[in-house]
């Protein structure tokens, strides 16, 4: 009877090594593919914030053209209220010029006194584009 026992508790002891590795092999297994889930859910929202990227610059630059066609629309005119002869404390005065030409780097942020230099002369000083702000500024002056 001892024997038997003795039989049975090896063969538990084995069981229970099998089960015991047939357990860690499906944890390792599990484990690899929540892994390769992760990445598949990283790659997917590397993919949608490129997306987004490229749905933000889109809409930038059909705006932009918007903008320079309502530029050429209003110069044909003759009635733009910013070109490059305009005085940069004139163009300051405007309600958003302000963050326009900062953005565009003609003024900087902390800048108290502008002195009465045309938009073109501080854009050809800088080397800056003049086309690009003059859109952008008379865009505020119909939008608002």
């Amino acid at each position: 009877m001892l024997k038997r026992i003795g039989l049975l508790m090896e063969n538990m002891e084995l069981i229970q090594l099998i089960l015991a590795g047939f357990l860690t092999a499906l944890f390792g297994g599990y484990y690899f593919k929540v892994r390769q889930v992760d990445k598949l859910v990283d790659h997917q929202q590397a993919n949608v914030n490129d997306l987004i990227f490229r749905h933000n610059d889109a809409i930038e630059f059909l705006d932009y053209q918007f903008a320079k066609i309502n530029y050429q629309f209003l110069a044909d005119k003759n009635q733009l209220k910013f070109t490059a002869d305009t005085p940069l404390s004139q163009a300051i005065s405007y309600n958003g010029a302000r963050e326009v030409l900062v953005k565009s780097k003609l003024i900087k942020k902390k800048d108290t006194s502008i002195n009465d230099e045309s938009l073109g002369k501080r854009a050809r000083d800088l080397d800056i584009p003049l086309d690009p702000v003059l859109v952008k500024l008379n865009m505020l002056e119909t939008s608002s």
